[in-house]
């Protein structure tokens, strides 16, 4: 399986002999030893990824393992067990698995380009981060080590909403967050630059687009005014755009609103 797959480094004084083994560069012991279980595992083995058995680490191991390695049929078949556990259904895996194997499974996806996976990933991730269960810190410190824009904004998202719940007091602050200096400005300034938009898209006044076919500014104005607003106060700005987007949908005639 191995022969001539590991050339001797170059450049060294000392060739490498049975006392000085070639190394594998960044491979760690954990990782080589799921590339050789994936290649010789036995049968009763390999049936056991297919039910709640499955060890969905040293599958994982042996998917990044095969990859660079230039193994697909095994690395097929490992991401394959993977996705099987990972299915909505009876088996669940994301549901239980801690966060540390999420960000494992993400990084997995990526490099294997896997999109149905790496969805997986980050939809129960995002699901269990808003439940509660996982911390949120957890999420974020995958999503910008992977640099996932909407899975980030999805994380922010959420917290910016805790910001309305929360009772925080003046000694406290934000400490209970467990945010970086880094993530902790990021949150703060979004949440300002929505609070911002979601006051000044409700109470400044309608503008005219007559370029769009508007003869009657004043339906507009009227239909725009009588948008029923959540009440949410701007703590979920996207439930209140989805809100006056639907009403202002049913009114056609609103065509500065619909803008």
């Amino acid at each position: 399986m191995f022969r001539g797959m590991f050339s001797i480094p170059q450049g060294s004084a000392v060739q490498p002999t049975d006392l000085l083994p070639i190394p594998l560069t960044e491979d760690s012991a954990e990782e080589f030893r799921a590339l050789c279980w994936v290649v010789y595992a036995l049968p009763n083995e390999i049936h056991l990824q297919s039910t709640r058995g499955a060890d969905i680490p040293r599958l994982a191991n042996a998917a990044k393992m095969c990859h660079k390695y230039t193994l697909p049929v095994f690395e097929g078949w490992a991401l394959d067990m993977i996705r099987n556990q990972c299915q909505p259904g009876s088996l669940d895996y994301l549901k239980t698995c801690p966060s540390d194997i999420l960000h494992t499974l993400m990084g997995l996806a990526l490099l294997c380009n896997h999109g149905r996976l790496l969805s997986l990933v980050e939809t129960n991730w995002i699901f269990r981060a808003r439940s509660g269960e996982l911390p949120c810190n957890s999420a974020l410190a995958a999503g910008e080590k992977y640099n996932r824009r909407q899975f980030l904004a999805d994380v922010y998202y959420h917290l910016n909403k805790q910001l309305y719940a929360s009772n925080l007091s003046s000694g406290q602050a934000f400490s209970d967050l467990n945010l970086t200096d880094q993530q902790l400005l990021r949150l703060l300034s979004g949440h300002a630059l929505l609070s911002n938009f979601w006051y000044h898209l409700r109470r400044d006044p309608l503008p005219h687009y007559p370029a769009i076919g508007c003869m009657s500014h004043h339906i507009c104005i009227l239909v725009w005014t009588a948008t029923p607003w959540a009440s949410t106060e701007g703590s979920d700005v996207l439930a209140g755009l989805n809100s006056a987007r639907s009403y202002v949908a049913s009114t056609l005639s609103a065509r500065c609103a619909l803008q």
